[in-house]
């Protein structure tokens, strides 16, 4: 294969390179590589996903002899002197900051890149890039154990796969089913299980919690713990030979590109912790989930490097054939701050680049404007204040919380804090934060370690996470000024400001706060001033039948400072007194009425129609109570959309009332919405007419109601000459006795 290799690479620069876990990739390609003549003594850069791996793969190789250096987090032991250099991915945007066309590289290396780690999908987008534009002779060279080859080799040009089929040696894989005993029992059980098999145990587990938990369990055994936040030392404690059994309790930093020496046993929990997206608050959050089929056969093949091994999953196998084959990308789940502000600093728009899985638009955008927020970009341009963050290696929150302590004058005390903020606790002024991180920053800085006092410390905090700005309501809810709530752990006071530094997101009504820093009200004023809104909100005083008038400033959802008074009149006064208006008064709906009738009968006359939340709205211009709009005024104001003209016709066609022979003030005539229109008068009042009264020019009878002196209905009619003739007489019969004074003819027609 490694003989193959070379001549691939003679003749095409690009290469994807699949073998099974345990053959040695790491170690024996890039001096294959190095040898290649178009290298011509320029370097190989070998990017790995791990500084675990990295450290391991370069000591291995320089034991034998090789000029090989290495360069990761908190440690760089490269030269001029080194051909074959083994970098973390992430170290390789650092490097196109310096370097930008890789000058003295001949040939880059991706290993491991099944993971899809966010840094090597960048990396790889990048070198592609690189390659496309400027080093066309660059060789690429994507190696891994379970990646499908095919979409790599389009996205590369179609380059030649490589494949070795050498096989590692057996391991046997032995299922537990399901379990519901805590993990770290579980754990134990299967170290036990294992006794009397010679070899070390080699223990997959999600994270140091778990691992803490499982030492604890297990004290009985020599375990050393294998993580990727202990330094070399420690490190090398786990990997040094031991003519004792070890049980190596490790996270997935030994899943790939590390063999441990005298490992037959593996135990893997089926669990890792992963960053997530989180969509409330625009960053990752790290949570346990099922690893993918793919990562749990890595982790199996641990147990096969050097001799046949044995596999225990803590779990069952239609659990495992239930899981995704590959993980999702990372650049799909985890928040894309730092990668944005990578690319920003080299001058690149994100999108422009060849991506093998692009990032999703969303989370990009939320990325830019977290950058935008801590004033690492304006108008998408990379600031100042942007160019010293991206020089750090940190993430941007914690860049800016070192900016805000350095211009404050303790840049010392800034570098503690911004190591501190890389998993931030319940207090993180309090928090022992990784030393080799806080000299790593020192070192970046030119800062000498120092104090600063706890108010410069928050104000850091503040401007780091100043997205996150919140107000505690009901002592028990922090409302969020971009939206939504979160439930804090314990009682705060009410409208005390703070900024959320973590919440977990496992809960079942909503996030629950699990670190935040409390903020002083002038801070937000002096740094978020130009983001302020001024606000009118007008309101209702039901006591007074007033409208009021609440001045507001607003930052997104949080009110910061507000005044109430009496409105004064105007539109937005009017509008909210319109909403608390009664019911129209009877005058109006009858005027209406009047008109729908006429416009009816005679649509020519073009009589208006207006509408009654016009009406009011009109009624209530330069009025802020009910006391000043009455009834009254909304019919004249109704009136007033009528020409003199319609009004007369409407006024002679739909009269309010109808005159009788013998009463002096004419009888009212009502509008009803579900009825005929009516008058109605004492039945001596329509002595004399010898038909029903008529409106609309005669072309609608009225109806009439007859009443007694006593003003109670005797007859109602819509044939009034048929009345006189018919019941009328019974009825005179029958009042005349019990109203003798009335006058009650036998001819009411013919009467005045």
């Amino acid at each position: 294969m490694l003989a193959a290799l070379g001549e691939h690479l003679e003749s095409s620069n690009n290469l994807v390179l699949w073998a099974p876990p345990g053959v040695g990739k790491t170690t024996r390609v890039p001096p294959a590589i190095a040898a290649c003549s178009f290298v011509a003594g320029r370097k190989v850069l070998v990017l790995e996903p791990r500084r675990l791996a990295a450290r391991l793969a370069a000591g291995y190789l320089a034991d034998q002899g090789l000029p090989v250096g290495y360069q990761v987090r908190f440690e760089n032991r490269t030269g001029p002197d080194s051909r074959i250099d083994f970098l973390t991915s992430g170290i390789l945007n650092r490097v196109l900051l310096s370097n930008p066309s890789l000058d003295g590289v001949a040939a880059v290396v991706l290993d491991e890149f099944h993971e899809r780690h966010l840094e090597g999908d960048l990396a790889l987008a990048l070198l592609r890039r690189l390659q496309l534009e400027r080093r066309p002779e660059l060789r690429l060279v994507v190696m891994s154990a379970t990646l499908e080859t095919e979409a790599v080799a389009a996205h590369l040009g179609d380059c030649p796969v490589l494949s070795s089929e050498v096989p590692g040696y057996p391991v046997e894989v032995r299922y537990t089913g399901h379990d519901p005993r805590p993990l770290e029992e579980r754990v134990a059980g299967a170290v036990n299980e294992l006794a009397g098999l010679p070899g070390h145990r080699l223990v997959f587990l999600p994270g140091m919690a778990e691992i803490l938990r499982c030492q604890q369990v297990l004290a009985g055994h020599d375990t050393r713990i294998l993580h990727g936040s202990l330094d070399s030392r420690e490190q090398d404690q786990a990997l040094r030979p031991s003519p004792t059994t070890k049980v190596i309790l490790s996270t997935n930093v030994a899943e790939s590109s590390v063999t441990v020496d005298g490992v037959t046993a593996v135990i893997d929990s089926g669990l890792v912790r992963r960053a997530e997206f989180s969509a409330w608050s625009g960053v990752a959050r790290l949570l346990i989930t099922r690893a993918s089929q793919a990562s749990c056969v890595q982790r199996t093949g641990r147990a096969g490097r050097t001799q046949p091994g044995l596999c225990i999953r803590l779990f069952a196998l239609d659990d495992f054939l239930g899981r995704p084959e590959f993980d999702p990308p990372e650049v799909v789940r985890t928040d894309l701050a730092r990668l944005a502000l990578d690319l920003a600093a080299l001058g690149i728009e994100p999108m422009a680049l060849p991506w093998l899985t692009p990032p999703p638009p969303d989370q990009l955008e939320a990325a830019l404007q977290l950058l935008a927020d801590l004033g690492a970009l304006e108008a998408g341009r990379i600031t100042e204040a942007g160019r010293e963050m991206a020089s750090l290696s940190v993430s941007p929150r914690q860049a800016r919380a070192f900016l805000a302590c350095q211009r404050a004058g303790f840049a010392g005390a800034g570098c503690r804090l911004a190591a501190a903020l890389e998993q931030p606790g319940p207090d993180p002024l309090k928090a022992e934060p990784d030393p080799r991180l806080v000299r790593q920053l020192l070192h970046q800085t030119g800062a000498r370690l120092g104090g600063a006092p706890s108010e410069v410390l928050r104000r850091a905090i503040f401007e780091a996470f100043i997205d996150r700005l919140g107000r505690v309501r009901k002592k028990t809810e922090l409302a969020m000024a971009r939206g939504r709530s979160l439930e804090l752990g314990e009682e705060r006071l009410d409208d005390t400001l703070w900024v959320v530094l973590e919440a977990d997101e496992r809960q079942a009504r909503r996030p629950r706060v699990k670190a935040m820093s409390e903020v002083e009200p002038e801070w937000v004023w002096e740094d978020l001033l130009d983001s302020f809104e001024e606000r009118v909100v007008y309101g209702w005083d039901d006591k007074a039948g007033r409208v009021t008038r609440l001045e507001q400033v607003v930052y997104g959802q949080l009110v910061l400072e507000e005044s109430k008074r009496w409105a004064e009149p105007g539109p937005q006064a009017a509008a909210e007194l319109a909403r608390h208006l009664p019911e129209p008064p009877p005058e109006l709906d009858a005027l209406l009425r009047r008109l729908a009738l006429v416009r009816e009968h005679y649509p020519d006359l073009d009589l208006p129609s207006p509408a009654v939340e016009d009406l009011l709205a009109r009624a209530c211009l330069g009025a802020t109570s009910l006391a000043e709009v009455a009834g009254s005024r909304l019919v004249d104001l109704a009136r007033a959309a009528l020409t003199y003209p319609q009004q007369q016709s409407l006024d002679k066609l739909a009269p309010t009332h109808l005159n009788l022979p013998t009463r002096r003030r004419g009888a009212p005539i009502s509008y009803p919405a579900d009825q005929p229109p009516f008058v109605s008068s004492k039945l001596q009042d329509f002595f004399g007419l010898t038909e029903t009264p008529t409106i609309l020019g005669g072309r609608l009878q009225l109806v009439v109601h007859l009443l007694a002196p006593n003003g109670r209905p005797v007859q109602v009619t819509s044939d009034l000459g048929g009345f006189w003739g018919g019941s009328y007489q019974r009825i005179r019969k029958e009042l005349r006795g019990r109203y003798p004074r009335h006058d009650w003819p036998e001819d009411p027609p013919g009467s005045r």
